[in-house]
């Protein structure tokens, strides 16, 4: 039995152990060595992880069953053999690695190992001591498995992000960001030819718009009001370019605000085209006006004429104009309220 003390509860300053202590075998008056060793054996048996023991000739001195299953031998296979003679170099170059590090350091190394036969991930501890290493295997297959889940959740969470139409950056309460999404790193980054990464303050970002009051926005968002606002923003090249911001709070599961969700869509093209079609109802107004006020008006007068003449005083060559000259008006009239209704349908 190899001298060295298995502590496992520290209480105040002092540490308590549940069992003797391995160094005080010598000076056990209630318990005789093999029944301590039995006791041993069976305490190391019932423990989830795999734990053994080597000396400094590499030798085992102690393994429980979990560790035998792990290594794939049989405990009849390690006697009077150290772990290189039972294994061969190849197999287990990474672990002489992992266990020379240790011991040369004298600190604690760890690493992770995926078994084939059993499809499950470890965690492998290796202690160093003056009476050699001591080795922990943990099987970490539950934990490793939630952080895959994770990882996936946070990659479809990401392309989720990196493909909405409009940019997104989440902004915890010191005004860094938490998470950036693709379209907004584009736009800033072509806005003002700087970068913003997760992690990054954008306090940088708000000093270039000390003239929109975007702060205050984020401000109110934390104070759990959502807000709105559409902007001008000089870019680059000295030209307005116009952006949609939206501020939404982001509460956790005690409904507490942590983070604040800025959306930012460029919306340059709308406004462009709201301000085109502007113009071109503006413009349809002024065929409108003119149709029916500055053309029709004289027309109307005119027929209003055309009514008063008494056709019976004309010559029998300037009645016949005459005849001609009413419908033509009339048609004009009628093709003009055609006009002014289509123009009026249009702008409907």
């Amino acid at each position: 039995m190899f001298k060295k003390d298995f502590i496992f509860k520290k209480t105040s300053d002092k540490f308590f152990s549940p069992m003797p202590q391995v160094n005080q075998i010598g000076h056990r008056n209630t318990m005789e060595k093999e029944d301590y060793q039995s006791f041993f054996h069976t305490v190391l048996n019932q423990l989830e992880d795999g734990i053994f023991h080597l000396d400094p000739q590499w030798r085992f001195l102690e393994i429980n069953q979990v560790a035998l299953d792990y290594l794939g031998i049989n405990k009849a296979d390690i006697v009077d053999k150290n772990i290189w003679q039972i294994f061969p170099a190849y197999s287990m170059y990474h672990y002489a690695l992992y266990f020379k590090e240790a011991k040369m350091t004298n600190q604690a190394v760890h690493f992770e190992e995926f078994n084939g036969i059993s499809s499950t991930w470890y965690r492998v501890s290796v202690f160093p001591s003056a009476v050699g290493l001591t080795v922990i295997i943990k099987d970490i297959q539950e934990e490793y498995t939630y952080k895959e889940k994770l990882k996936t959740r946070d990659l479809i969470n990401q392309s989720l992000l990196d493909n909405l139409e409009e940019g997104m950056v989440m902004i915890d309460g010191n005004c860094k960001v938490i998470e950036i999404n693709r379209y907004a790193h584009r736009e800033l980054e072509e806005l003002f030819g700087k970068s913003l990464q997760a992690g990054d303050s954008v306090k940088k970002f708000l000093i270039s718009l000390s003239q929109i009051d975007l702060y205050s926005a984020i401000q109110e968002a934390f104070l759990g009001g959502a807000g709105e606002m559409e902007v001008a923003i000089e870019d680059q090249n000295q030209n307005d370019v116009w952006y949609n911001f939206k501020f939404v709070p982001v509460f956790d599961t005690h409904k507490k605000i942590f983070a604040v969700t800025v959306s930012i869509k460029n919306i340059n093209y709308v406004r462009r085209c709201a301000s085109q079609l502007e113009a071109k109802e503006a413009m349809l107004r002024e065929l409108t006006h003119m149709q029916s006020h500055v053309i029709r008006s004289p027309l109307s007068s005119l027929m209003g004429l055309l009514d008063l003449i008494d056709h019976e005083q004309l010559d029998k060559e300037n009645q016949k104009y005459f005849k001609l000259l009413k419908p033509l008006a009339e048609e004009m009239d009628q093709q003009i309220r055609n006009n002014v209704h289509k123009i009026t349908s249009v702008r409907e």
